[in-house]
This record gives C-alpha cells, sequence and structure tokens, in this order.
C-alpha cells in the first residue's frame, strides 16, 4: 500500500515539475512512508527537493514552518498526505502549519493518572524508535524521565514537545494532589 501512495506522490512531483533538484529526496519518501506506515503526513514538495514529516509524534514544527515561511526563494506546494487512506490532498500554508503545530494528542482532565502515564510515556517510546528527535541518534533519556525530557526539548528548541511535556508533568502533579486529597 506504501508502494502505491509513493507511486500518487510520484505522479504529483511530476505533474509540477518539482523538484528540479534533489530529486533522490522522492526516493526517501518511500522509506518514511514505510517506518511510519498508518501515519498522516506535511508533505512539502520544493525546488530541491522533498519533505515528508509524520504528525502527531512531536516532530518539530521547524521542519515544515522554515520552509513555508523562509526567504528561501524556492516554490513550495504543501500536502497532506495520509497513509491509512492512500491519499493526497493539496494544503494551504496555513492549513499546514496548524496541522504540524498539534501535540501527539490532547492531554484531557478526564484521563486517569494511569492513562496520562502510559499514552505520554507511549509518544516518548514512539519518538525514540522512530528517531523523530535527535540529529544524529535519539537522547538517551529515561521514557518515565519527564522532566529531563522537558529539559531536552527546550534544548533542542522544540517548543511544541517542550509545551507537551509542560502540560503532561503539571497534569500528573494535577492527579497526585487529587490522589492525596482523596487519601
Amino acid at each position: 500500500m506504501q508502494e502505491k501512495l509513493h507511486q500518487q506522490m510520484l505522479g504529483i512531483a511530476k505533474s509540477h515539475h518539482l523538484p528540479k533538484s534533489y530529486e533522490s529526496d522522492l526516493d526517501d519518501d518511500l522509506r518514511i512512508l514505510k517506518a511510519y506506515e498508518g501515519s498522516r503526513f506535511i508533505w512539502l514538495l520544493r525546488t530541491c527537493g522533498s519533505t515528508l514529516v509524520p504528525l502527531g509524534m512531536g516532530a518539530d514544527p521547524v521542519y515544515v514552518t522554515h520552509w513555508l515561511f523562509s526567504n528561501h526563494g524556492q516554490k513550495i506546494l504543501a500536502f497532506l498526505v495520509n497513509s491509512d487512506h492512500c491519499t493526497v490532498e493539496k494544503l494551504s500554508f496555513d492549513q499546514a502549519e496548524k496541522l504540524i503545530q498539534q501535540p501527539p494528542f490532547e492531554l484531557s482532565t478526564f484521563m486517569s493518572h494511569e492513562d496520562t502515564i502510559k499514552r505520554v510515556s507511549q509518544v516518548l517510546q514512539d519518538g525514540v524508535a522512530h528517531g523523530i528527535w535527535g540529529v544524529f541518534g535519539s537522547p538517551e533519556i529515561g521514557i518515565y524521565d519527564w522532566e529531563n525530557w522537558r529539559n531536552y526539548f527546550i534544548s533542542t528548541n522544540n517548543m511544541l514537545m517542550h509545551s507537551f511535556m509542560d502540560k503532561a508533568i503539571r497534569r500528573l502533579a494535577a492527579l497526585s494532589h487529587e490522589r492525596k486529597a482523596v487519601a
């Protein structure tokens, strides 16, 4: 199925005569599709390459926003790629920015202490397993060491995950406080 989706992407690239250089980025897009099977992506088709970023995993939004809003002189087209439905849909820059700025999931006041720990830790585990963070390798931080993760995201300027971890830490503290108050 990923090959079929990739062929659809190649057809779109060909119809827009992009990229003009670094065409090998399109080959790497298939590897990314396979690595994140079942995901949605922001796909930026550029004059000088292609960028495919998975959504909902905490990838640094700058991987997309840099290309959307910097003065780099390239033609940029934005798309939403859904590997579950094998669809590619054109997006405005504002739509692409809104999508890439979404956290992995919304922390809810209705989530239990255990569910909060489980879901946040799963995001971190998946991010490490897929190499979402770190230029040359994922950071060596324990999955349950949320404070160090928050500090890592501050140091790497990933404001999306910094905010997500702040909310998770505050939510867990509130739940712990509620548990103590009931006991």
